[in-house]
């Protein structure tokens, strides 16, 4: 086993996502000193080891500490996360999407309407009792819009 994945050839590509680089980083280290069999591929254990040594810094125990140090990072993140949902700081995304459907199906069903409500009202007034009307209108439409729901209501 050893002996095969010794003698392991990968391309470039293969090479780019198992360290999860782009090729054109392959490439440049190729340039610096990076293991290459030129069109043949990489020789795979002997780049790997470059890659540590040379990219990474240190081998493997330096990058296992980099991983622990990122993983601890993550998983503080996702509890402060978690804190500022409980206390309410946060509201999630579904929640806000919510809001904002129903916010716009006020606007639009208040637009589609106004058009009823204002005719009977505009009847036999002139411009500016006409120009009052409709503000006073879209005022309400827009008071409706801002009113806040029951979707942002402090949660227990």
């Amino acid at each position: 086993m050893r002996e095969k994945l010794r003698d392991l050839v990968v391309t470039q590509t293969e090479f780019s996502y198992l360290v999860n680089s782009s090729t054109r980083t392959i490439r440049n280290k190729i340039i610096e000193g990076m293991p290459s069999l030129g069109r043949k591929g990489i020789p795979f254990v002997e780049a790997f080891r470059w890659w540590g040594q040379n990219v990474i810094g240190g081998g493997e125990s330096e990058s296992l500490t980099e991983l622990r140090k990122e993983k601890m990072r993550i998983e503080n993140e996702l509890k402060r996360i978690e804190l500022l949902l409980k206390k309410g700081e946060l509201i999630p995304r579904h929640e806000v999407l919510q809001l904002f459907l129903s916010r716009i199906q006020i606007v639009k069903s208040g637009l589609l309407g106004l058009h009823r409500s204002l005719a009977v009202s505009l009847r036999g007034k002139d411009p500016r009792e006409m120009s009052d009307i409709i503000k006073r209108a879209v005022i309400d439409l827009l008071n409706r819009f801002s009113r806040r729901s029951g979707v942002l209501k402090k949660r227990a």
